[in-house]
């Protein structure tokens, strides 16, 4: 498990490198994300959101340091809205 500095609706995302899976996590605050040990994340990990995210990640041209809002919820087809962020973050 990895961190990533990619967010939906402020919430990190978890990337599984063995599975090349995206998790979204519980975290939305910096300074708990940054301080995570690698060995703590699994816990945090919760909805599969690799399907939508490569489709957002792919669409946008964009894969760091972007925070994507309003995501769709489980069966909906809500157009996603993006942040793209100039400097490089933390």
């Amino acid at each position: 498990m990895k961190k990533t500095n990619i967010r939906i609706n402020n919430f990190y995302i978890i990337l599984d490198k063995k599975g090349n899976k995206y998790y979204l996590s519980d975290i939305d605050d910096f300074e708990l994300w940054k301080n995570l040990n690698n060995s703590e994340i699994k816990k945090h990990r919760k909805e599969n959101v690799t399907k939508m995210l490569k489709e957002y990640i792919e669409e946008n041209n964009i894969s760091s340091n972007v925070n994507f809002y309003g995501f769709p919820k489980k069966n909906t087809l809500e157009k996603v809205k993006v942040n793209k962020l100039k400097d490089g973050g933390g």
